[in-house]
């Protein structure tokens, strides 16, 4: 053995800074060992095995477990190698999202304790306050033990599908207590953030002016803050809206002592006629988080409600299928004099759609009112008036070749989007009654689709692929085919309609579209509404400054909604546009 070839452990242990302990553990598991081992149980590592041990280290970093790294090590490929690569990178973005986030937070945090150790406590102060959104869950009877309890349930909620974990805990106030005198009457307890919080049920408190107070001490004593803020309050002639917000600022991580806490609480102050509440909802997702009674509005929203949230839409935003059309794929002489008149008021209409360009209904081409188009599930931006494509995604060739594979030996049939145009497989085209396709679906699919023999071989030799279609004979096929797709990163799977998943590029959905679309016009998603009928609308819909669904659409839908409006074949559009936000 030439020894300038081999190290010892320990000197393995030095030069990758590592434990003799880590490497005999990696040995024992079969992950890494040494190329030599002598019969006194000496053990040598030959020099280029380092660049294995620094690949594992690396791996570790990210959280990647060792069996994981075993397995990886043991039949490694420079396929497999970008492959992991591929994986690896996501995660490693996330988690630097994550310090990123926290970073952020602990610098508002330094800021926000530096001021307070400046500021007279005993004072009443007005802020201009950004939006900030809460969950919030009730507490029974009010016992320390059950707000213990409540915010250990949302902290874990909101760990469960929140990458970042900056926010603060806070109380809501019921307006009609405090203005009665009523100061200690906490029934929930809420998590405050700056961004909207995911897949939960979300409540959101707008900018605006606030009227701030200040206690010092035990949370039993804090009715003399609010006394305080209400004599100011009347004294000057302000008129205060909405609850009232009570937030630790210096808590049990800043001092062991009660008597040192600060809680600050804030209340929206009327700048102008007619305000109304600060608060709305959007109902996402249920995960067991109960919204408290007291904001005021019903989370299952349903016709009948009015948005009242911050200045009226600059752009709205529609579905076709299901939503702008009815169920004979028509739109209705009421629909189109309501585009018109929204376009009379300056606000910008935009059709967002699963179908690609070709299969658009000629009347919504032939619309003055309508400019821009979003199809093929927003891998395609187009512009009418200019006749020329804003934005393409595609769905790369060797993802392709993976989505056909994933779905081998299933009783399904493909359809893909090309260049604006749907084509599907013949045999599906000739036997749509053995499918579940609904009646009146059928003509508009032999309209708009074009056969194919060999759709495989279409899908892999074109250049571009804006989307993939599997159609499934039985709905109870869905779930295997979607745990299937989850294997293949870099693609995005939805659905319009029951018995279709739609795969597209990762960076393609609808909301992304709308996002870039509206930022080319000097807008942001919180200057446009949608509406949407299906789950391929869901992030449009959350997105969105005030998303409404119809009342025909899915489940997940109507949840992601802040509001739910008529059916589409109950003129749904025209009653939403004119009774909920109050635009025609």
């Amino acid at each position: 053995m030439d020894r300038r070839k081999y190290m010892t452990t320990g000197e393995v242990a030095n030069v990758m800074h590592v434990t003799k302990n880590t490497l005999f553990h990696y040995d024992k598991i079969g992950l890494f060992s040494p190329e030599v081992k002598l019969d006194n149980d000496y053990r040598f590592y030959s020099t280029r095995q380092l660049e294995v041990l620094e690949a594992i280290l690396w791996l570790r970093e990210l959280d990647m477990p060792l069996e994981d790294i075993r397995r990886f090590l043991k039949d490694r490929t420079p396929r497999k190698l970008l492959e992991l690569f591929e994986v690896e990178e996501k995660l490693a973005a996330a988690q630097m999202k994550r310090l990123r986030d926290r970073m952020e937070w602990m610098r508002e945090k330094k800021k926000e304790i530096e001021e307070l150790l400046n500021l007279d406590l005993d004072g009443i102060y007005m802020k201009k306050m950004a939006k900030r959104y809460y969950i919030i869950d009730d507490v029974g009877g009010g016992s320390e033990q059950e707000f213990a309890k409540s915010v250990g349930n949302l902290i874990t909620v909101y760990g469960e599908s929140n990458d970042s974990m900056c926010y603060d805990i806070a109380y809501l106030q019921d307006e009609k207590d405090i203005k009665s005198g009523v100061y200690d009457n906490y029934r929930n307890v809420a998590l405050l953030t700056s961004k909207k919080p995911k897949a939960l049920k979300w409540y959101e408190i707008v900018e605006g002016d606030y009227l701030l107070a200040y206690h010092r001490g035990h949370w039993e004593s804090i009715g003399e803050a609010y006394v305080r803020l209400i004599t100011y309050a009347k004294e000057q002639r302000l008129k205060l809206c909405g609850d009232f917000v009570e937030r630790y600022v210096i808590d049990n991580l800043a001092s062991e002592n009660e008597e040192e806490f600060v809680t600050e609480i804030s209340v929206r102050v009327d700048t102008s006629a007619g305000a109304v509440a600060n608060v709305r909802v959007n109902a996402v997702a249920n995960v067991g988080v109960n919204v408290g009674a007291n904001v005021g509005v019903n989370t299952d929203v349903h016709v009948g409600q009015t948005w009242h949230c911050g200045e009226k839409p600059k752009a709205v935003v529609f579905d076709l299928d299901g939503t702008l059309l009815d169920s004979a794929k028509q739109i209705t002489s009421w629909s189109k004099e309501a585009l018109y008149r929204l376009t009379q008021k300056g606000v910008m209409v935009v059709i967002a759609t699963g179908r690609p360009l070709s299969a658009l209904p000629s009347e919504i081409m032939e619309m003055d009112s309508i400019r821009y188009l979003i199809t093929s599930n927003g891998a395609v931006i187009y512009d009418k008036k200019e006749r020329g494509i804003l934005r393409q995604t595609s769905i790369p060739r060797g993802i392709r070749e993976k989505v056909f594979a994933a779905c081998e030996e299933e009783d399904i049939a493909f359809e893909a989007l090309i260049g604006g145009q749907a084509y599907s497989e013949a045999r599906f085209l000739g036997e749509l009654e053995n499918w579940s396709v609904r009646k009146e679906s059928m003509k508009y699919l032999k309209d708009t689709r074009k056969g194919v023999e060999d759709i495989t071989r279409l899908v892999l030799r074109s250049e571009k692929v804006e989307g993939i279609g599997i159609r499934l004979r039985r709905p109870e096929q869905e779930q295997k085919i979607r745990e299937r797709l989850k294997t293949i990163p870099g693609i995005y799977v939805t659905s319009s309609v029951q018995c279709l998943v739609e795969v597209a590029e990762e960076s393609t959905n609808k909301c992304r579209a709308l996002e870039e679309l509206l930022k080319r016009e000097g807008l942001s998603l919180e200057n446009a509404a949608a509406f949407g009928d299906a789950d391929n609308d869901v992030e449009m819909l959350t997105s969105a400054g005030v998303g409404i669904a119809m009342e025909n659409g899915t489940s997940v839908c109507k949840e992601a909604a802040d509001f739910v409006t008529k059916s589409n074949d109950t003129e749904g559009i025209s009653y939403a546009l004119e009774h909920i936000l109050n635009l025609i």
